[in-house]
């Protein structure tokens, strides 16, 4: 079988395929690519890790013979992305695979058997949502640094894509904060999955304006023209979050300026300790102060400059969580709820675009009693 292909096409299907091959397996044969040749000049290229599987699909320019053959993943993508020549041949031949340059220059990719490459499954049915690809990326991006790292609860490792009174959420939280990210719009109802953030570094590249989603109880797909992933779908429940959120407004509200706030943080991050990245909050009427101690590094207090309103409140945070939060808030402020010291406070811009929602919420560490007098005393 012989392959004539234009170097940039072949490049761009090859690095978008990638994406789905595992960073280590126990089966050789899925760091390979799965190349499809049809009689019609089709060239379909599949790989996968077993959590998610993409196939996407080029033109070919010169084709004699057809079939299938794999291609070492990595190993081929490093060479193709060095390749300077606007053109390529593919030869393959019982197993081996040789790529041509025009110059004379050749390179030999041993495969495996195309018969032990996973088949791929998709979602069974017709029914399919359309999105826009940007809002599902800007979704993501709100809320995607919450999800769980390590849990042994795989719902909390993947972002909850669901509709919920007409409005499209995405939520994600790792126990200790949440975030969520809502548009209305007419939306079906009965749209729900969880799935691993991961799985959406598939829609950056694209240049299509919307994407088409296919779900099953098992499987989501996200369809291109000329593109397809299909991943599991993360086993659910996932939990009533609705029944968390507190209410707004807080017993004491804060009003600050976006940059000020996180300046402040950034300085008093360097006298925290990880994981807590305690730092000690006191709001009073005007004066609203921040300290933060470690035995080896010394101690810091800064005073804001915010507007606050409510119930006196002492409250200790973690700074590393707030500033999270802070680099994905784009309005010029940002409002925090208080509620009471061992209560989760709620996030939220000033400012959003009209008909979307942002909100986060993050749980207070839990300091001794003895580390708040102290401080006190200070």
């Amino acid at each position: 079988m012989r392959i004539g292909i234009e170097t940039q096409t072949l490049l761009k299907a090859a690095k978008e395929t990638a994406k789905a091959l595992p960073t280590r397996s126990n089966l050789p044969i899925l760091q390979h690519f799965l190349v499809e040749v049809t009689e019609n000049g089709e060239m379909i290229l599949k790989s996968t890790n077993l959590d998610f599987s993409i196939v996407e699909s080029v033109t070919v320019t010169e084709l004699e013979g057809h079939g299938m053959f794999t291609l070492p993943g990595k190993t081929f993508l490093e060479v193709l992305s060095n390749i300077t020549e606007p053109y390529i041949e593919l030869v393959s031949n019982d197993g081996t695979t040789t790529l041509k340059t025009p110059k004379g220059n050749h390179y030999e990719f041993i495969g495996l058997s195309p018969e032990d490459f996973p088949e791929i499954s998709y979602p069974e049915g017709e029914s399919e949502i359309v999105f826009p690809r940007e809002l599902v990326l800007e979704g993501v991006d709100y809320v995607g640094f919450c999800v769980s790292k390590d849990d042994l609860r795989a719902f909390l490792t993947g972002i909850y894509w669901h509709v919920f009174d007409s409005e499209l959420r995405f939520v994600a939280s790792d126990a200790h904060r949440l975030g969520l990210f809502g548009v209305k719009g007419n939306y079906p109802s009965d749209f729900e999955a969880i799935v691993s953030p991961q799985v959406f570094d598939f829609l950056k590249n694209r240049e299509e304006e919307d994407v088409v989603i296919r779900t099953s109880k098992e499987l989501i797909e996200f369809s291109f023209p000329n593109a397809r992933l299909v991943a599991r779908v993360i086993e659910g429940p996932y939990p009533e979050y609705q029944n968390v959120l507190p209410e707004i407004p807080g017993k004491g509200v804060l009003r600050i300026n976006r940059d000020e706030i996180s300046g402040a943080l950034k300085r008093l991050m360097v006298f925290t300790e990880s994981p807590s990245y305690a730092t000690v909050w006191t709001l009073e009427g005007e004066k609203i102060t921040v300290k933060a101690s470690s035995p080896d590094r010394g101690e810091a207090e800064e005073t804001l400059m915010g507007d606050y309103t409510g119930e006196p409140m002492k409250i200790a945070l973690n700074a590393s969580f707030l500033l999270d939060i802070i680099k994905k808030i784009r309005s010029f402020e940002i409002e925090m709820h208080f509620y009471d010291p061992l209560r989760a406070i709620l996030i939220r811009p000033t400012e959003i675009d009209e008909n979307h929602d942002l909100l986060y919420i993050v749980m207070p560490v839990r300091l001794a009693e003895e580390e708040f007098e102290e401080i006190e005393e200070e």
